[in-house]
């Protein structure tokens, strides 16, 4: 055993030696430890900064549950009219809220989001609200959120270390994981009458080992955000870069 935690100890020294100085394009980067939370990189963790379209995982920890993943989601005009037309919802169609969970993390739909809020405001609850509250619980400082789907406001935000935290607990559900790495998908509405073509805006994905899945996000104020986790050598880590020029060549 001490033979073995030893050998251990060597590998992860190993990884974190043999990888050359991380100089990053972002105005906030972190990586921790998903099993032990430990902190392996940082840089301004906990700056106050625009997550864009990451703030969906958090969107998708309440969606998951609080609706039946058998629900029909009927999309409103007002969903359909929100900034972004990422996954071409059409108003008035009906979609099993599984299939609009896809629409809203594989193409990054905002009008799924708002379809999201709107189906739980009729149950009489409130998503920003239920997103606040698991922030609070969760013990995010740094966080506020004011839209389910990420949209430039003021007083909407995270940190480094926040989103860090929320990809830690999200590994508890495998449902949205299965989501999060999914390059490619069909979804249609309930009648067949709509076909939705889906494409992850994650272009990691398929080009690198060990990607458990992940988030990305853009606002013209605060340049491109990313978030996943990756298994690197057997060890599960959060990668989180925020306001970067090019996240992917960042998260590379």
């Amino acid at each position: 055993q001490i033979k073995r935690r030893f050998a251990d100890q060597v590998r992860r020294k190993y990884l974190l030696s043999s990888v050359p100085h991380f100089e990053s394009t972002a105005k906030s980067a972190i990586v921790t430890d998903i099993k032990t939370e430990k902190i392996l990189y940082q840089k301004n963790i906990n700056d106050r900064l625009a997550i864009a379209s990451i703030t969906k995982l958090m969107t998708a920890d309440i969606v998951v549950g609080n609706v039946d993943m058998a629900d029909i989601v009927t999309v409103k005009k007002s969903a359909v009219n929100v900034e972004g037309d990422y996954g071409n919802l059409v108003v008035g169609e009906n979609l099993v809220a599984k299939d609009l969970l896809y629409i809203m993390l594989v193409p990054s739909s905002n009008d799924a989001a708002f379809a999201f809020a709107d189906h739980i405001s009729g149950k009489g609850k409130d998503l920003v609200l239920m997103m606040n509250e698991r922030s609070a619980k969760l013990g995010l400082k740094n966080t506020n959120f004011v839209n389910p789907a990420g949209l430039d406001d003021a007083k909407h935000y995270s940190s480094a270390y926040d989103v860090a935290k929320i990809l830690s607990d999200l590994r508890k559900k495998p449902e949205i994981w299965q989501i999060l790495r999914t390059q490619t998908a069909d979804v249609l509405s309930v009648d067949k009458r709509f076909t939705h073509k889906l494409e992850n805006t994650n272009k990691l994905l398929g080009t690198m080992d060990g990607i458990i899945g992940g988030k990305t996000g853009y606002t013209d104020n605060d340049k491109e955000t990313l978030a996943m986790v990756v298994d690197v050598g057997g060890q599960e880590l959060a990668f989180v870069i925020l306001g970067s020029d090019d996240r992917f060549a960042d998260m590379r």
